[in-house]
Formats: C-alpha cells, sequence, structure tokens
C-alpha cells in the first residue's frame, strides 16, 4: 500500500476590508487556541478557515461582520510547501472562485501577476481548486470523473468540527442533496486510506446505473403503451410486413390500371353485382344496428346492477358500523331489562323460580353469548361484503368489453352506410368495381401508413431493450467489484476502524463529567458509522448535550491521532475543533483541554486549531495561544 503521508498546516490568516485588514495572525505547529469570552467572533474565525480551504458557507452560515469583510487569505503549508490562497467573501451563499499563489503571502501581496485563479469546477483547460489541492497533496491520482469527484468543501467537513452542527453527528452539517451515505462513506474512506476512491466510483456508477435501468423501465412502458396490441413489434417485423403491404398494394394498382383502361364489364359480375352488393350490405346494417340495440340495453342494465351493488355495499359498510356501535354499547351499558313489554306495554313480572334466561320472554334455552353472535353476524357482512367487491369488479369488466365492443359495432357501422351511399352513385358493376378497387387500395394505404409510424417507437423499444441488457451487465459488474474491492481492503477496515474506537474510547475514560459509561468506555461495544454520520457507544448514540460535545471530541482527536500515527492516511494531520457549548461546564472543559494537549503532547508535524472560552489556566499563554485573550465586547474581527 503506497505511503499517503499529508501534512497541512495554516500559517497565516488575513481578514480584509476595502483592502485594510481586520484580523492577522500567526499560526503554529501543534495546537493552536483561539480564546475569548462568548460571542466575540472565534467561531466565525473558524468558519473563514473552513472556507478558504474550500468549504462552502450557506447564506444562513454568514455572521456579523464577517458578511461585510471582503477578503479572507490564509498562507499555508502542504507537505513542507509554502502556498498562499486568496477568496472574496460572498455572504448570498455564492461559491467564489479561489486564487493560489507559490510562495509567502508577504510575497504574494506584491506580486498581483503571479496568482492562479481556480473555481468550483473545472474548465476545459484548467483544474478545479479542488483538484489542484489534491495534485498538491499528491492525491491527484485519485481523481475521476467530475460527478463522482470528491471535492475540499467535502473533505473539510471531516476535519471540522463545527459547534453549529448536531452534537450526536460525525460530519459538519450538509442541506444540499449531496450529503448521503456514499458520499460521507467515501469521505472516511479516502482519507483514512481504506479506498482510493475506486470503490467510491463503483458505487456511484452503480447509482447511476440502477437510476438509468429504473427510468429506461419507465420509458419503455410507455411506448409499450403508445404501440397497444402491437407492443411485440420489432423493427425488423415491421419491416417485414411493410414489403408485404407494398406488394399486395402493387397486385391493387395493377388492377386499379386494368379496370380504368377497360371499358367491358368485370368478369367477376357476382362479386361486382350491384343488387348482391347493396342486399348485402343492407343485412349487415340491419343486423348490426339490431346488435348495437342490443348490446346498449345489455349495457345499461350492467351499469344499473354496478349501482345496485354499490349501493348494497354501502347499506353493508352501514350494517357494520351500526354493528359494532351495538356491540360497543352492550359492552358499556351490560344486559337490559324490561319493565314494561314493547309490544303491549304490560307490565313485566319477575318469575323468581326462573333464574336465568331472557330478561323478557323468559326463555331458558341455552344461547351462544352476545360476544359470539356479533362477530358471527360481522363475519357474514364481511363476507357479503367481499363478494359483491368481486362482483363489482366483474360487472365493470363486462361494462368495459360491452363498450369497446360497441364501438367497433359503431364503426363498422358507419363504414357499411358509406358503402352503401357509394353503391347508390354508381350505375354498373364496373364502376362498382373501380369504386371498391379505391376503397381496397385507400386501406392498404392506411394499414401501411400506420405500420411506418410504429417504426420509430418500435425502434426505440429495441434500443431501450438493448440499452437494458447493456445496464443489467454495468450493475452485476459494479456490484462484483465492490464487492472484490471490499473484501481486498477488510484487513485494512478492521485496523483502521480498530485503531479509531480504541484512541477514542482510551480519550473518554478521561473525562471527569458525570457519565458513567465514559469511565469503562474502553470496555463498552463501539461502532463508528460514517454512512449513517453516527458513532455508536454501548449501542447508544446520543447522550446528554455535553456528552455529546465531549464524545464528538474524544472522535476527531483520535481522527488527528490515528492520521499522525497511521503512514497510510491521507487525512492531513490538521483538525479544527469548535467543540464548546453552553451546556458544558468549566471544570469539565478545563479536563477535556488537557485531555487533547496531554494526547499530543511530544508529536509534531500537526495542527490543532481550537476555540475556547473556557481556557485553561495553563494553556493561557503563547505557547497556544493565538492573538490575545478577547473579553467580553472584545470582537476579534472589527469592522
Amino acid at each position: 500500500m503506497m505511503n499517503n503521508y499529508s501534512y497541512l498546516r495554516i500559517n497565516r490568516l488575513v481578514i480584509t476590508k476595502g483592502g485594510q485588514p481586520l484580523y492577522d495572525e500567526l499560526f503554529h505547529d501543534g495546537v493552536n487556541i483561539i480564546r475569548g469570552e462568548h460571542s466575540v467572533g472565534k467561531s466565525t474565525i473558524l468558519d473563514m478557515i473552513f472556507y478558504i480551504l474550500g468549504g462552502e458557507l450557506k447564506k444562513d452560515d454568514w455572521k456579523y461582520p464577517a458578511d461585510e469583510c471582503s477578503n479572507v487569505n490564509a498562507e499555508i503549508t502542504i507537505n513542507g510547501r509554502i502556498f498562499t490562497l486568496t477568496r472574496p467573501i460572498d455572504a448570498s451563499g455564492g461559491v467564489p472562485h479561489i486564487k493560489i499563489y507559490d510562495g509567502k503571502y508577504q510575497d504574494a501581496m506584491k506580486d498581483a501577476d503571479g496568482w492562479c485563479d481556480y473555481g468550483s469546477r473545472r474548465t476545459s483547460d484548467k483544474l478545479s481548486f479542488s483538484e489542484m489541492m489534491f495534485e498538491l497533496f499528491n492525491w491527484g491520482q485519485y481523481k475521476s470523473d467530475d460527478y463522482q469527484n470528491l471535492t475540499m468543501h467535502q473533505i473539510m467537513r471531516l476535519i471540522y468540527l463545527s459547534q453549529s452542527s448536531d452534537s450526536n453527528r460525525i460530519f459538519r452539517k450538509e442541506s444540499s442533496r449531496s450529503d448521503n451515505e456514499n458520499t460521507r462513506t467515501a469521505i472516511a474512506e479516502f482519507l483514512f486510506g481504506l479506498d482510493d476512491l475506486e470503490t467510491h466510483s463503483y458505487r456511484q456508477n452503480l447509482l447511476k446505473f440502477e437510476r438509468d435501468y429504473e427510468n429506461s423501465g419507465a420509458e419503455l412502458r410507455a411506448y409499450f403503451d403508445l404501440l397497444g396490441n402491437d407492443a411485440d413489434l420489432t423493427v425488423d417485423k415491421i419491416n417485414e410486413a411493410l414489403q408485404e403491404k407494398n406488394i399486395e398494394l402493387k397486385e391493387i394498382e395493377s388492377k386499379k390500371s386494368e379496370l380504368l383502361e377497360s371499358t367491358d364489364l368485370p368478369d367477376n359480375s357476382e362479386k361486382y353485382n350491384l343488387t348482391i352488393e347493396r342486399n348485402t350490405t343492407i343485412e349487415r346494417i340491419q343486423y348490426l344496428t339490431n346488435k348495437i340495440s342490443i348490446t346498449n340495453n345489455e349495457l345499461g342494465s350492467t351499469k344499473i346492477e354496478i349501482q345496485d351493488c354499490i349501493l348494497f355495499g354501502k347499506s353493508l359498510t352501514h350494517r357494520m358500523k351500526s354493528l359494532n356501535e351495538s356491540k360497543d354499547t352492550y359492552k358499556e351499558l351490560g344486559k337490559v331489562s324490561f319493565e314494561f313489554c314493547p309490544c303491549c306495554l304490560t307490565p313485566v313480572t319477575e318469575n323468581p323460580e326462573i333464574n336465568s334466561g331472557c330478561a323478557l320472554c323468559k326463555s331458558t334455552e341455552e344461547t351462544t353469548s352476545l360476544e359470539d353472535k356479533y362477530i358471527e353476524s360481522l363475519n357474514e357482512l364481511q363476507y357479503q361484503l367481499r363478494q359483491n367487491s368481486k362482483i363489482i369488479i366483474s360487472l365493470a369488466e363486462k361494462s368495459e368489453y360491452l363498450e369497446d365492443f360497441l364501438l367497433e359495432m359503431k364503426k363498422e357501422l358507419q363504414l357499411l352506410e358509406n358503402r352503401l351511399f357509394e353503391i347508390s352513385l354508381v350505375s354498373n358493376s364496373r364502376e362498382l368495381a373501380i369504386t371498391s378497387i379505391i376503397e381496397e387500395r385507400t386501406k392498404k394505404l392506411i394499414e401501411i401508413s400506420s405500420l411506418q409510424d410504429k417504426i420509430d417507437p418500435a425502434s426505440k423499444v429495441d434500443d431501450l431493450k438493448k440499452k437494458r441488457e447493456h445496464l443489467i451487465s454495468q450493475i452485476a459488474n459494479c456490484r462484483t467489484n465492490i464487492e472484490m474491492l471490499e473484501a481486498k481492503n477488510a484487513k485494512r477496515r478492521e485496523y483502521v476502524y480498530a485503531g479509531l474506537s480504541a484512541l477514542s474510547t482510551q480519550i473518554l475514560e478521561g473525562d471527569s463529567g458525570n457519565e458513567e459509561k465514559f469511565k469503562t468506555a474502553t470496555h463498552l461495544s463501539s461502532e463508528i458509522d460514517f454512512a449513517k454520520d453516527r458513532w455508536l457507544l454501548n449501542e447508544r448514540v446520543n447522550y446528554s448535550d455535553s456528552s455529546n460535545v465531549v464524545k464528538k471530541s474524544a472522535l476527531h482527536l483520535a481522527f488527528l491521532l490515528f492520521s499522525i500515527q497511521d503512514k497510510f492516511c491521507r487525512y492531513p494531520r490538521f483538525s479544527i475543533m469548535d467543540f464548546e457549548c453552553g451546556d458544558i461546564n468549566e471544570g469539565r472543559s478545563h479536563n477535556l483541554q488537557k485531555l487533547i494537549t496531554s494526547s499530543l503532547e511530544g508529536m509534531s508535524g500537526y495542527q490543532l486549531i481550537m476555540t475556547t472560552s473556557k481556557i485553561e489556566p495553563s494553556l493561557n499563554n503563547e505557547i497556544y495561544g493565538v492573538g490575545r485573550y478577547y473579553d467580553k465586547n472584545d470582537y476579534i474581527i472589527k469592522s
């Protein structure tokens, strides 16, 4: 496996307005702490670092007075090489270009022509900013197609522990559609050396192929609906049918020419006999007229039956509702005793010799319980309702068939009536033959035109079928490759996840809070799930808000520690932590700061930039601090 050693460091950060610096501080290797009271702008500085390194801030992320500034500039070191970045501030939520200068900040400010401008997307002749940064980190060989690229914005989402994100989430919050399980998995696997984006590329392709397969299926169904009964037609079958129809058309044209050239009556006198043709047409018209009348009556009766069934269904539903209400009433009120007979109003006398039976008629015959009777009646009603629904479906199908049948008969009747009218206009069998042959020719031309109209949709169907076969092959290939790559990286995956869990739980055991589970964290189950953006400790994601902050900080510190210790990580040994919230008390915050610094003690070649309003006294100095301590109303950026 290739050594992926990567190191990113901020050397200097300068925020300007109208060319004048409002913030200008130097940063150093190791732990950097921005100190100050609440609401003096500490988080804003971290947002600016996120932004200058390619992060994207939405309109709602911008805070005053940063939103009124002009530019943010940073001198950075990537793998030992110094560069300067500058980016205009767009508080509307846009994604402005970033310029890169190969050299120190002080030189860059004097050399207006030495800058290279990079946008968020590559152009035909220039890389995007993210692609250029990948090249500088020596990650360039892992670029894939545009839609599959990881960007610096995505990379920074795992590096930046943001106060504005949920304390039980691993990644910085993201509201766009680009935040999905595949993307989060790809970010983590890439940074921790589990994958060189090849698996991510296959996963993205798999999603694309599956989406294309689903869309092509919908498109195919639309063409099937268009073709109707001819859905099984192919272009080859249509061309064969067209050849046959064209041969038949030539024969008709030949017959037509012979008839027009000849003045004799046709040989087939019976076929073109006016009387026979007229009588046959009239008989067929009479038959169809009668049949249409009968079918109309049958259709009307069927529709009436459907309405009756619908009304009967409503009645059954009402009876079931009433029966359920009666059952509920009986449960609430119990058995009803009568003082007077409901028929003749005579007082009902009690018979002391009969202690059981009906309260009214005194019948002593054993009967089933009312509960059983209710169930029996409900079952009967439900059975009738199901049967009634089946009858409605059957009648609806019959009605649809009759309507289609009527439509076909009416079309035939219209054609016959037109034919009868044409017969009435001719005077002999020759004219009848010419009329018939013209009709036959017209019919054949319509058939040919209809087939030609189906060539394009049939061609689309053929293409879609081939496309779907190809997509099935591509989907299977992607799944096979994903399984192979995951199996290949299984040992590395196990090592990384075990290492991250061990480091983070060791840190948690040093927590001074009241969370008892943290005190034995190394003995608890730990599942870091980047895809679902969560860390389950003892099968729990959520603890108290302050405990969630400590837990999240421990995990992000583990990321940094692991990258320092493991030479195959691409995680750039750079971390931003804005971990404090109003709920974490001073003692716990001091302890967390000491845990962080003691865990990193003796190490070099990394940078951690963090903020705190509750600085641990031993860390409140120039060794760790960036700038002075900012008191209340002493804002870091003064507009």
